[in-house]
């Protein structure tokens, strides 16, 4: 049982850093149309453009619901240790989604795996599962960090809440602050999240910058997804990116697979219960 203890906290430590990306948000609901908005340059072509562009952008992301994976690698920046693994993304809209990182000879290590009513990180190594409930408890059970697991799949995407109250227009993007509190640069040549900026547990204050591929949308894919998200913790700067390859969309759950009925029968561990096996 000490066994399981100890990788549990290792796990969790890792974790950790990696699900920094909750912290970026998706509001729902009807777009707004930008009405009763006021800024330091609120009548200028460029300003109005890329606010409807931002608009049409984020209505897009909203409505995605079909199946995608990519394949892709990670960099964990944690003070002078820096850590890279090739990784691997499926999902179906924000249904659920699952993250794989491999190991130096192709073997996955590790796979988390996140649906709206349970979290289920599985190590290789030791042969076990661990499952908690989607919530702020449940991820901080897991990860150590009380973070809304809702939040990783839009923050991966680009999707964010509509802005309120006062934009500002400098050095050709467009600033405001969403319905959350979250602050949002936008790309005035595109319309696309150029950066993120968010207050989390504890003060904690996150930025997330986004990288786009410079072609535009295919006509076949339902939205432009970013190659490249990277996450800043501005108190003790610690970093993570994640590099994109092509995106693939499938209509429906076609190509990638849902059911937990193929994982192997390991032992189940609740965190949220101490170091206890299910029975």
């Amino acid at each position: 049982m000490g066994l399981r203890m100890e990788w549990f906290l290792s796990v969790r430590c890792w974790m950790g850093c990696v699900l920094a990306l909750l912290l970026a948000g998706c509001a729902g609901g009807p777009v707004s149309d930008g009405s009763g908005m006021a800024g330091s340059d609120a009548g200028s072509v460029e300003q109005q453009r890329t606010l409807r562009q931002f608009r049409q952008d984020q209505d897009l992301r909203r409505r995605f619901l079909g199946g995608w994976h990519v394949d892709g690698s990670m960099e964990i920046r944690l003070k002078d240790d820096v850590r890279r693994h090739r990784m691997e993304l499926e999902g179906k809209g924000n249904r659920w989604i699952r993250m794989r990182v491999f190991g130096p000879f192709k073997n996955v290590v590790m796979e988390l795996t996140m649906v709206p009513d349970w979290l289920r990180l599985v190590q290789s190594r030791d042969r076990v599962r661990m499952e908690v409930a989607a919530d702020s408890e449940g991820m901080a059970a897991l990860t150590g960090l009380a973070f809304n697991p809702a939040w990783l799949y839009p923050a991966m995407i680009g999707c964010a809440g509509n802005l309120e109250g006062e934009v500002t227009w400098d050095e050709g993007a467009l600033s405001g602050v969403t319905r959350v509190g979250e602050t949002l640069s936008v790309n005035g040549t595109n319309g696309l999240l150029k950066q993120r900026r968010r207050t989390g547990v504890a003060g904690r204050s996150f930025v997330v910058d986004y990288g786009w591929p410079e072609r535009k949308r295919n006509p076949g894919d339902p939205v432009l997804m970013p190659e490249q998200v990277e996450i800043r913790l501005d108190d003790d700067g610690s970093m993570l990116t994640m590099s994109f390859s092509e995106w693939k969309f499938f209509k429906g759950s076609s190509g990638v697979s849902e059911d937990g009925a193929a994982l192997p029968s390991f032992p189940v561990l609740y965190p949220e219960l101490g170091d206890r096996i299910a029975p």
